[in-house]
């Protein structure tokens, strides 16, 4: 990731884009802001930007189309990260789709966006030299295993994309929904399977939970192990992929049953929501320490 890299802020509200301006520029950050859609295409139109923050709710061109037009007419490698409270089922397919990047929950953390921007830059960096796939590729198999330390060090999900986009080239809105899966999965796998997180440390406010961790003391983890493996055939256009904690497992059925028109970007759970709605079949086992997804390409 560069130095100072240059962030776009778009949102209506003035005095909420000055605070983020403020802690983001203390973070070594470069920062321009905007209070209309139309007024962030101007801006990106002139300048470039390594990633752009956006709030949804806005008038005239909202953050949906705003993320729409930066993908197909300005630079669709540009990250975009959506602020929502909550959103339509309908309405993150859609912006998973166009490549939005990831959603931050209103009323949200300043330490757990900072985070999130971190952690796409290095995304976004990692992938850029990886574009070619082998066509003559008919059906591959890879396997993966992963410890506390790489959790920690390694943007794991980006890694195992790179030897997926080596399998198979896919359209660009269904590798942005891949990477939403994976991400989902490891989090949950480690969250779960290695750390066995209580709940009230999972709602932490994002300072306090990575102060947690921090304390965490890997060496009482490092046996243990969370294993992914993928297959691709490319007959049936199908990518399965198969994460293993070997944790204690966790109440999937409840989660599974409850039936939501909106995802609530600040509510626990809403991981399984999205891989629900993104994957074309998912299957837990183990008590849930197991799960099986599978993408049709």
């Amino acid at each position: 990731m560069k130095n100072n890299p240059k962030l776009l802020l778009v949102d209506d509200n003035q005095e909420l884009l000055e605070l983020i301006k403020d802690f983001l520029v203390v973070e070594k950050y470069e920062v321009k802001t905007a209070r209309s859609g139309g007024a962030a295409l101007r801006f990106l139109s002139n300048e470039n930007f390594d990633l752009v923050v956006s709030d949804i709710e806005m008038p005239g061109i909202s953050g949906l189309e705003l993320l729409k037009r930066i993908k197909t007419t300005i630079n669709s490698d540009i990250p975009v990260i959506l602020i929502t409270g909550h959103l339509s089922n309908e309405n993150v397919s859609e912006a998973i789709k166009l490549g939005v990047s990831d959603f931050v929950g209103k009323p949200f953390d300043s330490f757990y966006l900072l985070k999130q921007i971190e952690y796409q830059l290095r995304k976004n960096d990692r992938s850029k030299p990886f574009r070619h796939s082998f066509k003559s590729i008919t059906k591959k198999s890879v396997s993966f295993e992963f410890d506390l330390e790489d959790f920690f060090s390694e943007n794991i999900s980006t890694l195992i994309m790179i030897h997926i986009e080596h399998l198979v080239h896919m359209n660009p809105s269904i590798t942005n929904m891949i990477v939403m899966i994976l991400e989902e999965l490891i989090e949950n796998a480690f969250i779960h399977g290695i750390l066995d997180l209580p709940n009230e440390v999972r709602a932490m406010n994002h300072y306090q939970y990575m102060k947690y961790l921090q304390r965490i003391d890997k060496l009482k983890y490092q046996h243990r192990k969370i294993n992914v493996d993928i297959f691709y055939e490319k007959k049936q256009r199908i990518i399965t992929i198969e994460v293993d904690d070997h944790g204690k497992g966790f109440d999937y059925e409840s989660l599974l049953k409850v039936e939501k028109s909106l995802i609530d970007f600040a509510e626990t759970g809403r991981g399984l929501q999205i891989m629900k709605m993104l994957c074309d079949d998912m299957k837990f086992s183990n008590k849930g320490s197991k799960v099986l997804i599978t993408k049709k390409l």
